[in-house]
Protein backbone atom coordinates (compact mmCIF):
# COMPACT_ATOMS: atom_id res chain seq x y z
CA UNK A 1 0.00 0.00 0.00
CA UNK A 2 1.59 3.27 -1.12
CA UNK A 3 0.97 6.47 0.84
CA UNK A 4 2.26 9.98 0.33
CA UNK A 5 3.33 10.53 3.94
CA UNK A 6 5.94 13.10 4.90
CA UNK A 7 5.39 13.32 8.67
CA UNK A 8 4.13 11.27 11.61
CA UNK A 9 3.81 12.00 15.32
CA UNK A 10 3.78 9.07 17.72
CA UNK A 11 1.77 9.91 20.82
CA UNK A 12 2.86 7.57 23.57
CA UNK A 13 5.86 6.27 21.67
CA UNK A 14 7.90 5.52 24.78
CA UNK A 15 11.17 4.09 23.51
CA UNK A 16 10.99 5.82 20.12
CA UNK A 17 11.25 2.62 18.07
CA UNK A 18 8.56 3.56 15.55
CA UNK A 19 9.94 7.10 15.16
CA UNK A 20 13.42 5.75 14.42
CA UNK A 21 11.93 3.45 11.80
CA UNK A 22 9.98 6.26 10.13
CA UNK A 23 13.03 8.54 10.12
CA UNK A 24 15.21 5.79 8.60
CA UNK A 25 12.70 5.57 5.76
CA UNK A 26 12.74 9.31 5.03
CA UNK A 27 9.57 10.24 6.93
CA UNK A 28 9.95 13.05 9.44
CA UNK A 29 8.67 11.72 12.77
CA UNK A 30 8.46 12.95 16.34
CA UNK A 31 7.48 11.25 19.56
CA UNK A 32 5.83 12.47 22.74
CA UNK A 33 5.08 10.40 25.82
CA UNK A 34 3.72 11.12 29.28
CA UNK A 35 6.25 8.86 31.00
CA UNK A 36 8.92 11.05 32.64
CA UNK A 37 11.56 8.46 31.71
CA UNK A 38 10.72 8.51 27.98
CA UNK A 39 13.45 10.90 26.97
CA UNK A 40 16.08 8.78 28.72
CA UNK A 41 14.67 5.44 27.58
CA UNK A 42 14.45 6.64 23.97
CA UNK A 43 17.95 8.16 23.97
CA UNK A 44 16.42 11.58 23.36
CA UNK A 45 14.15 10.54 20.49
CA UNK A 46 10.93 11.10 22.48
CA UNK A 47 10.07 14.23 24.40
CA UNK A 48 8.08 14.14 27.63
CA UNK A 49 4.67 15.80 27.39
CA UNK A 50 1.30 15.36 29.08
CA UNK A 51 -0.86 13.96 26.28
CA UNK A 52 -4.02 15.11 28.07
CA UNK A 53 -3.07 18.79 28.01
CA UNK A 54 -3.52 20.89 24.83
CA UNK A 55 -0.50 20.26 22.61
CA UNK A 56 0.59 23.33 20.70
CA UNK A 57 2.56 21.60 17.97
CA UNK A 58 2.72 21.79 14.20
CA UNK A 59 0.40 19.40 12.39
CA UNK A 60 1.69 16.12 11.04
CA UNK A 61 0.26 14.06 8.20
CA UNK A 62 -0.56 11.17 10.53
CA UNK A 63 -0.86 10.45 14.24
CA UNK A 64 0.19 7.04 15.53
CA UNK A 65 -0.93 6.08 19.02
CA UNK A 66 -0.64 2.55 20.39
CA UNK A 67 -1.98 1.47 23.79
CA UNK A 68 -2.21 5.02 25.14
CA UNK A 69 -5.93 5.77 25.48
CA UNK A 70 -6.56 2.86 27.78
CA UNK A 71 -4.00 4.24 30.25
CA UNK A 72 -5.65 7.66 30.51
CA UNK A 73 -8.29 8.31 33.18
CA UNK A 74 -11.79 8.49 31.70
CA UNK A 75 -12.21 12.16 32.66
CA UNK A 76 -9.12 13.09 30.60
CA UNK A 77 -9.69 10.89 27.54
CA UNK A 78 -11.54 13.59 25.59
CA UNK A 79 -8.52 15.88 25.95
CA UNK A 80 -6.29 13.14 24.54
CA UNK A 81 -8.70 12.52 21.66
CA UNK A 82 -8.73 16.26 20.89
CA UNK A 83 -4.93 16.24 20.66
CA UNK A 84 -4.99 13.25 18.31
CA UNK A 85 -7.59 15.01 16.16
CA UNK A 86 -5.87 18.40 16.13
CA UNK A 87 -2.37 17.14 15.36
CA UNK A 88 -3.06 15.38 12.04
CA UNK A 89 -3.83 16.50 8.52
CA UNK A 90 -4.59 13.11 6.95
CA UNK A 91 -5.42 10.51 9.55
CA UNK A 92 -4.87 8.38 12.61
CA UNK A 93 -3.54 4.88 13.21
CA UNK A 94 -4.57 3.83 16.69
CA UNK A 95 -4.77 0.90 19.04
CA UNK A 96 -6.77 1.89 22.12
CA UNK A 97 -7.28 -1.42 23.84
CA UNK A 98 -9.29 -4.27 22.49
CA UNK A 99 -11.39 -5.34 25.44
CA UNK A 100 -9.61 -8.68 25.67
CA UNK A 101 -9.92 -10.19 29.10
CA UNK A 102 -6.32 -9.44 30.11
CA UNK A 103 -6.67 -5.78 29.09
CA UNK A 104 -10.08 -5.36 30.68
CA UNK A 105 -8.69 -6.68 33.97
CA UNK A 106 -5.74 -4.25 33.91
CA UNK A 107 -7.70 -1.22 32.66
CA UNK A 108 -11.33 -1.92 33.65
CA UNK A 109 -12.65 1.64 33.32
CA UNK A 110 -10.62 2.97 30.43
CA UNK A 111 -10.88 0.29 27.73
CA UNK A 112 -12.82 1.14 24.61
CA UNK A 113 -13.58 -1.59 22.14
CA UNK A 114 -13.01 -1.02 18.42
CA UNK A 115 -16.69 -0.17 17.86
CA UNK A 116 -16.46 2.64 20.40
CA UNK A 117 -13.22 3.98 18.92
CA UNK A 118 -14.73 3.90 15.42
CA UNK A 119 -17.75 5.83 16.66
CA UNK A 120 -15.57 8.50 18.28
CA UNK A 121 -13.48 9.13 15.18
CA UNK A 122 -16.37 8.91 12.73
CA UNK A 123 -18.08 11.54 14.89
CA UNK A 124 -15.04 13.77 14.41
CA UNK A 125 -15.25 13.49 10.62
CA UNK A 126 -13.03 10.49 9.89
CA UNK A 127 -13.66 7.48 7.71
CA UNK A 128 -12.61 4.07 8.94
CA UNK A 129 -10.24 2.65 6.31
CA UNK A 130 -10.69 -1.12 6.38
CA UNK A 131 -8.15 -1.77 3.61
CA UNK A 132 -5.39 0.21 5.34
CA UNK A 133 -6.33 -1.36 8.68
CA UNK A 134 -6.00 -4.87 7.25
CA UNK A 135 -2.72 -3.96 5.56
CA UNK A 136 -1.21 -2.64 8.81
CA UNK A 137 -2.56 -5.56 10.82
CA UNK A 138 -0.87 -8.10 8.60
CA UNK A 139 -1.15 -11.69 9.73
CA UNK A 140 0.10 -11.64 13.32
CA UNK A 141 -2.97 -12.20 15.53
CA UNK A 142 -1.06 -11.84 18.81
CA UNK A 143 0.79 -8.69 17.75
CA UNK A 144 -0.43 -5.27 18.91
CA UNK A 145 -0.83 -4.25 15.27
CA UNK A 146 -3.54 -6.88 14.86
CA UNK A 147 -5.96 -4.64 16.73
CA UNK A 148 -4.93 -1.31 15.19
CA UNK A 149 -7.53 0.87 13.46
CA UNK A 150 -6.79 3.31 10.64
CA UNK A 151 -8.94 6.41 10.11
CA UNK A 152 -8.71 8.98 7.33
CA UNK A 153 -9.76 12.56 7.82
CA UNK A 154 -12.50 13.47 5.39
CA UNK A 155 -11.41 16.16 2.99
CA UNK A 156 -13.14 19.48 3.46
CA UNK A 157 -15.10 20.60 0.45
Amino acid sequence: MKENVTSVVDLGGGGGHHVRNFNQHGIFASCYDGNPASQTVSDGVCAVMDLTEPMNLAKYDWVLSLSVGRQIPVELQQNFISNVHNLNRKGVAMYWGDGLEENSARFPHTIKDNTQVKSIFEGLGYTYDENATNFVRGKKPKDIFYSILVFRKKEKK
